[in-house]
Parts: structure tokens; sequence; C-alpha cells
């Protein structure tokens, strides 16, 4: 029972903050000790547990802030969306998430920045205006993380966080929809499975990928380390190639795949913009879909999903995940969570004409 003391502490705490009792800044561990009739080293890591959270940060000297989004602030009745990129996919994104929040009576401002600027002054996001921040494409570090808690300002990214405990945020499940879309391909009898893709900008998504890819062909006895063709960043390749960039990758990556003496009978592509120059290189080597190729294709883009009534596709569009990031973000302003809120969204295997069984003669 002694051992998990400081738990049932750090559920007290967090529940006294949520009905009010403690506000925007907590006692000193002496204070709570005696107001909890616990040990200060009890106290000490239940706080700890709230850090891990999201419930409070804890700031060396300065003491321990309560994360109590919207309390006691001002509404603007306005959302930030930090961090747009641009690209094709933007506008559907944003207009997913004009309309969530305008459906709640809030407006959104879109807010574009080199990361580089809040590395050096993650104090700008105090000074925006709104009742909340959206981070999309963007790497929150603990000193921006650090400065909203403080402020009491709620924030959601859509892109899944783990370099900093106790964040708010939802993502597609890729780990899983890249599992489903293997699986099936092996169901059909391929062996020799390609995985097309750029490299992902943030490292980590990128190893997770790797180790799903790894895992599922080497539980088949198939796994070949030549067939994962995650071998370029995009913005050196757009850099050299400009809006040919992705095309140009697809054709790069399948005409090397299809030249292996042992050439895969399958791929699945992670990114639709890629296809036209998947398409080239396996009608330059007269290969046929499905009968000599099966191709699932992974795209964010419902347009592409509805257009591209051939191909196998995963879907994700990105306005599911724009429209629950607006939900959570009003909800963490009327209601402030004690947990974090963290969501992978389902990716759909829509199956269709472009995979097929392995033809036995090959």
């Amino acid at each position: 029972m002694f051992q998990t003391r400081y738990i049932e502490v750090s559920d007290r705490i967090g529940e006294d903050i949520r009905t009010g009792e403690w506000r925007e800044k907590l006692p000193g561990v002496q204070v709570l000790a005696r107001r909890y009739e616990v040990a200060p080293k009890t106290i000490s890591r239940a706080l700890k547990v709230l850090a891990q959270k999201g419930t409070v940060t804890i700031n060396g000297t300065k003491g321990t802030f309560i994360t109590n989004p919207g309390s006691g602030r001002k509404r603007h009745r306005t959302l930030g969306v930090v961090g747009l990129l641009r690209s094709r996919l933007v506008p559907l994104e944003l207009q997913a998430m004009e309309s969530a929040a305008l459906s709640r009576k809030y407006e959104i401002l879109t807010i574009g920045h080199r990361r580089e600027l809040l590395e050096q002054n993650p104090a700008l996001v105090l000074n925006w205006g709104v009742d909340g921040l959206i981070f999309t494409n963007s790497t929150l570090n603990t000193e921006v993380v650090t400065a909203l808690r403080q402020a009491g300002i709620p924030f959601v990214s859509v892109n899944r966080v783990s370099n900093v405990p106790g964040v708010n945020w939802v993502d597609f499940d890729n780990e899983k929809g890249l599992e489903d879309g293997l699986r099936y391909l092996l169901s059909l009898g391929h062996r020799r499975i390609a995985y097309i893709a750029y490299r992902f900008a943030i490292e980590e998504h990128e190893q997770r990928i790797r180790a799903v890819y790894r895992r599922v062909m080497q539980d088949a006895g198939v796994f070949d380390e030549d067939l994962y063709r995650a071998r370029r960043d995009y913005p050196a390749h757009h850099a050299e190639h400009g809006r040919a960039a992705y095309p140009m990758y697809g054709l790069e990556q399948m005409t090397a795949l299809l030249a292996l003496a042992q050439p895969p009978t399958a791929a699945f592509l992670n990114g639709d913009p890629a296809l036209p120059g998947i398409r080239e290189a396996l009608e330059k080597a007269g290969i046929r879909m499905p009968d000599d190729f099966s191709l699932i294709v992974s795209s964010q883009d419902q347009g592409f999903i509805d257009a591209e009534t051939f191909l196998t596709v995963l879907s994700c569009p990105v306005e599911q995940r724009a429209r629950r990031a607006v939900e959570i973000l009003i909800t963490l302003l009327d209601r402030p969570a004690g947990q974090p809120v963290q969501e992978l969204l389902r990716r759909e295997l829509i199956v269709r004409e472009s995979t097929g069984r392995v033809d036995k003669r090959r």
C-alpha cells in the first residue's frame, strides 16, 4: 500500500485542481504535505506523476504551476492553428477546422512560422490573442509546452508527440495502417513487397514505420532491407526537382526496385503524389496491375481516394484529423481534462482492383 501512496495523493491533488481548490500555482511541498497528511517525499513523487500527465508543470525554484486551460482568461472565441505547410492539402485541412470551429462559434487564426523561431523564442505563443492552439507539422519542444502550461493556454498537436510527456494529440494510426496493408498483400501470396516513401521529417516517426515493416515481413520470413525505400528527405529532393519531386521520386525508386535480381511483386506507396512516377516505371517495364503487380496507395486526399477508383487505398482524409483536433481543443477549453487526450484514428483499407493474387507461374 505504501508504495502506491503517492499515486493516490496525485489523484487527490488532481481532483482538487479540477474542483478549483488550487488555481494557477500549487503551494510548496511542505504546505501540501501538511494538507494531505503525508511525507514531503510522497508529495514530490505525486507532483512528478501530475507533471507526466500534463496537469502541472514543475519549474525549478519558481514552483509548480497548474495547467488549467481557460481558467480566469478572457475568451476571444478564436483558435490558433500553428505551422500549416504549403501543400495541396492545406486548404482541405484548414476548411475542415474552420467548419468545426464555426459550428461551436469559434474563428480560426492561422499562424505560419519557421520551427527555429519558436525554438529561439518560445514565449511568442503567449502573445497571439487566441483561446487555444492547434499545432500542425510542428515539433513541440519542452520550452513551448512549459510556456503554454504556465499561461493556462490549452493546445493540441495533430501529430503524435512522444518527446514531451502529457501533451494532447490526435493522429492517424499509421503503423496499424501499414501493418494492415502488408498483411493483406501477404494474404494474396506476395512475398516480395516494397515500401516506398520519403523519410519522415521526425526521426521517431520514421523509426516506428520502419520497425512495423521489419516486424511484419520478418514474421512472414520474407524481410529484405532492399525493399524498404524511404531513402531521401523531401526538402532536399524538392530543391533538386521542384514540383516534379514526388513523381520523380516514385519513378526513381520503382525503377531501382524493378532492376533488382528479385524484384517485388507488390508495393505499399505512402504518399499518392508519387503515383505518376510509379505508373511510369511500371509501364516502361511492361508490367500491368494487378496481373503482374499489386499496389496499395496511402492517401490523405479524399478527392484522390474518390477519383482513383481502380486503386486499393489506405484512406486517412486530413479533414477527419483536423475536425477531431478542433473538437478536442474546444472540449479542453470548456472542461479541462485530468488525463492527456491522446487519440489514434483508424485508417480504412479500401480494397479495389489494383491488388490481386500472385500468379504462381512467376
